[in-house]
């Protein structure tokens, strides 16, 4: 594997990030100095045993440290990493992003400990995340997560892009938030939405804009009451029947 530029710049990072923690204080003194040759030459990957000691003690420090955002970067940035030795840390952190992005990232990753890390920390995005983009993923599991957090952004997420999803469960923590901006997407993207009950809500909860940008955007509704809504004169009204009645 060649050295580059970037594998220097992580490395760099390490050692500002931990050269103020008194446990490392004093083994950090060198590499500082040592990064900095390697970052100026114009070829640092000819520095090779220079770089290979420098690396082992940050690997070292970092496994020590138990920071999980080092750990999985040093996992995912280095191939000749520990990746085991790292995996280990990022798992005993039990923080849901860095679980996700190992799990996503990191080939060889232990699919089914990054997933428990993830639904037991109850995170609907990571949740969603995970369920999406991680192959083998327990998605009826993980979709509990996000029914639980009753958050419409990641119910709306999950019904418009995960395969199966129980769509009237989402649909009904969207309405109930009454956030008119999900519940308009939810309506015009989600296949199988109830486009009726969504347009019932924004009437009743919405002000002219919310109704018009409901009118505008979402296909299969009755325009009536919702130009009713939107127009703030008899003018616009005949002006917006007009519009909404060709379509």
């Amino acid at each position: 594997m060649k050295i580059t530029k970037k594998h220097l710049l992580l490395l760099k990072e390490i050692i500002e990030r931990f050269s103020n923690d008194k446990r490392y204080q004093d083994e950090l003194i060198n590499p500082i100095y040592e990064v900095n040759d390697l970052f100026e030459s114009k070829n640092p990957s000819k520095f090779t045993n220079a770089f290979w000691i420098m690396f082992d003690n940050l690997s070292r420090i970092v496994i020590d440290s138990k920071d999980p955002i080092y750990n999985y970067r040093i996992a995912n940035d280095f191939e000749f990493a520990d990746k085991e030795k790292h995996e280990e840390i990022v798992l005993e952190a039990k923080n849901p992003k860095y679980s996700y992005l190992f799990a996503v990232n990191i080939i060889g990753a232990n699919i089914k400990a990054h997933e428990k890390v993830v639904i037991e920390s109850g995170n609907p995005e990571y949740a969603y995340r995970f369920a999406l983009n991680v192959k083998g993923a327990d998605i009826k599991a993980l979709e509990e997560v996000v029914l639980k957090a009753k958050d419409p952004k990641w119910s709306y997420l999950f019904a418009r892009n995960i395969e199966g999803a129980r769509v009237r469960d989402h649909e009904k923590i969207v309405l109930d938030s009454k956030n008119l901006e999900y519940i308009r997407m939810f309506a015009r993207e989600v296949e199988g939405a109830n486009v009726e009950k969504c347009s019932d809500v924004t009437l009743y909860n919405g002000n002219e804009r919310d109704n018009y940008v409901f009118l505008k955007e979402v296909i299969g509704i009755e325009v009536l009451p919702h130009i009713n809504r939107a127009a703030i004169n008899e003018e616009v009204k005949e002006k917006m029947l007009k519009m909404f009645n060709k379509q």
